[in-house]
């Protein structure tokens, strides 16, 4: 099952882990235009023209073009384009599906391209990133030309560079996908109600106090133990997603609940379909425990435990997901969860004891 928005919220999770493990790169433009984070090594080359910048690491850079007059990312989007068939790309076709983006509260728009290169005779396939930003009345585009060999590593960091830009003075508030920049009239995304799950008490929700909370679904209830807290928003991403947790005593800790009905489903099919999940999120992954366990209902539940690494922000960060698959009504659950590997045993047992709590 591909889960395409999924790449999104592992992004966000990956920066959020890593900001708490490395130091920052952060660079602030001298004339307030704008802030972005950098891998540690990158930095920006000197400047012939002040709208123009070169950030540049070891062999790769990613170059952006400030506007002060526009902050149509449609037609700054097709500016980047023309600059990447002026580098090499001469006939771009989509690789990958172009997305309108809500990045910081910023509204973007983001895509790669790939197209034949001839050298000396030899033809190569180059890859092109691509993606404009408004920034209030003004707006930019960014740039980065991979080689077919290079894409699979750096795709990754790139992404994750243009996805921290965002206001001086202003926080990464994450990443949503939206159909369409033109509903939206540029203005904030509506966030989307729960239409299937809600706390118990709106009082004592989870996302205001780190006390032990009830949370109902409609076919089911859970306990949230002491320290976690639901994530508002996001929440209607996937039709199969109900929930997403963060925990607080582990920096970068955070859990999805998802819901599967219908007769196909079973704890089988499930593990099959979080193995691909934690492999979305860790191409790596490697199993390094699997097994089933008695919950305190006397139901079943299949316990998968992962380790592997992330890149973000040009920085290689040792992760660990915890899959608990269980029943909750006439729901089949995955509680996924990802966070730092040598949290995994604490996860590990968060998660089991919100399994056991179902009811």
């Amino acid at each position: 099952m591909k889960r395409p928005i999924l790449h999104l919220i592992f992004t966000l999770l990956l920066i959020s882990i890593s900001h708490h493990v490395f130091g920052q790169n952060t660079y602030e433009d001298l004339q307030g235009r704008f802030v972005l984070d950098l891998p540690k090594s990158w930095a920006l080359e000197p400047q012939t023209n002040d709208k123009v910048y070169i950030f540049k690491g070891k062999d790769k850079s990613l170059i952006v073009e400030y506007n002060e007059d526009d902050n149509d990312i449609d037609q700054l989007f097709l500016n980047g384009l023309a600059t990447l068939k002026s580098s090499g790309l001469s006939n771009p076709e989509t690789h990958t599906e172009t997305k309108y983006l809500k990045i910081n509260g910023l509204p973007t728009k983001w895509g790669i391209y790939k197209s034949d290169y001839n050298a000396s005779g030899i033809t190569v396939t180059l890859y092109g990133l691509v993606g404009s930003l408004g920034l209030q009345d003004q707006g930019l585009y960014a740039i980065a030309i991979l080689n077919e060999k290079d894409l699979k590593k750096w795709e990754a960091i790139i992404e994750n560079i243009f996805q921290s830009f965002r206001l001086p003075g202003e926080q990464l508030s994450g990443v949503q996908e939206i159909s369409s920049l033109e509903t939206t009239n540029n203005s904030d995304v509506s966030q989307t109600a729960m239409t299937n799950g809600t706390t118990a008490n709106e009082e004592d929700s989870p996302s205001k106090k780190s006390a032990p909370t009830r949370w109902t679904h409609n076919e089911f209830s859970i306990t949230l133990p002491e320290g976690w807290h639901e994530q508002e928003g996001n929440r209607a991403m996937e039709k199969e997603m109900i929930g997403w947790f963060n925990y607080e005593p582990i920096a970068g800790a955070n859990s999805m609940l998802f819901c599967y009905q219908g007769i196909i489903w079973n704890r089988k099919l499930i593990s099959q379909t979080a193995d691909k999940t934690v492999k979305a999120a860790m191409p790596d992954a490697e199993l390094i425990k699997s097994h089933v366990t008695k919950l305190a209902n006397n139901k079943k539940a299949n316990v998968l435990v992962y380790t592997g690494t992330g890149v973000s922000n040009g920085n290689e960060v040792e992760l660990g997901s915890v899959n608990i698959i269980y029943r909750g009504g006439k729901c089949v659950l995955h509680q996924f969860s990802l966070g730092p590997s040598k949290e995994i045993a604490t996860l590990e047992k968060q998660l089991l004891a919100i399994a056991n709590s179902v009811e």
